[in-house]
């Protein structure tokens, strides 16, 4: 209520943080990670020794994790032997599982042997690709029809921009799909080995912003939830998000009864 400074002000608000030690020179060295597990066991009084053991080099953790302090030890089992017969997995394989719940490999090694003694399992890849569906707005459904179009004339020149951020993404091919005056873009990719989420959304934006500048429609929404990541889409169920694979085998009465406990009937 009565005049006062703003330095003094600040001063008496002030809050003094202990922030966890970090130097940009030296964040992910050997002495400087012990540094840090030091720091934290005297602040919390925690036993760190485990995660001190690790075979990696502190600094091959740069660009993965920050303020790095160690590694985490998860039992590791093994299941197996499985036996898939597919276009690129063929032949027998062992799985590893990382995991703290009992009984949970010992199910799945049940059923690799029961499947692996029966011949195998058949496998197909249907469809491998990842899409992101941006949505676009027109004034009415004459320019819908007018940009839906452009879109397919323009196909190879949308694919040039997209493709010119990613190394490995390539765009397959757009599906428009027109809900009253919204336009939806479903663009389609392959993106090699990687999941690709990160890789698409840039393309695609880069993708976007050329055709509003070469066209009227200057507003989109990058994700409009036809297709969506992080939450449930039934357009996702009906069509591919990903791999799209199936498989199949046949176990005999005896395979079920020997190695699952069960028979055909109860099952």
């Amino acid at each position: 209520l009565k005049p006062f400074e703003t330095k003094d002000f600040l001063e008496s608000v002030k809050i003094e943080i202990d922030r966890v030690p970090h130097d940009s020179r030296l964040n992910y060295s050997k002495d400087f990670v012990s540094k840090r597990r030091e720091w934290l066991t005297e602040k919390t009084r925690a036993k760190l020794s485990h995660l001190s053991s690790y075979s990696a080099k502190s600094e091959d953790f740069k660009g993965t994790v920050e303020n790095f302090i160690g590694v985490a030890q998860v039992p590791v089992g093994i299941a197996g032997p499985l036996m898939v017969k597919g276009d690129f997995a063929d032949g027998l394989f062992y799985v590893p599982f990382a995991t703290s719940e009992a009984t949970l490999l010992e199910g799945y090694q049940r059923g690799m042997i029961a499947l692996t003694k029966s011949g195998g399992v058949n496998t197909a890849v249907h469809e491998d690709e990842i899409n992101i569906t941006p949505v676009f707005a027109a004034a009415n459904l004459k320019e819908a029809k007018r940009f839906t179009d452009w879109v397919t004339a323009n196909f190879k020149r949308i694919k040039s921009e997209a493709e010119s951020t990613t190394r490995h993404g390539k765009l397959i091919r757009i599906v428009h799909s027109v809900l009253g005056r919204r336009i939806f873009l479903k663009f389609c990719y392959t993106t090699a080995d990687a999941m690709g989420l990160n890789m698409i959304v840039i393309a695609t934006d880069k993708a976007c912003r050329f055709i509003a500048s070469e066209t009227s429609m200057q507003d989109f929404y990058l994700r409009s939830n036809l297709s969506a990541d992080k939450k449930p889409s039934f357009y996702n169920f009906i069509n591919t998000y990903g791999k799209n694979v199936s498989a199949e085998a046949t176990l005999s009465k005896k395979i079920i009864h020997r190695y699952l406990r069960s028979t055909p009937e109860k099952m």
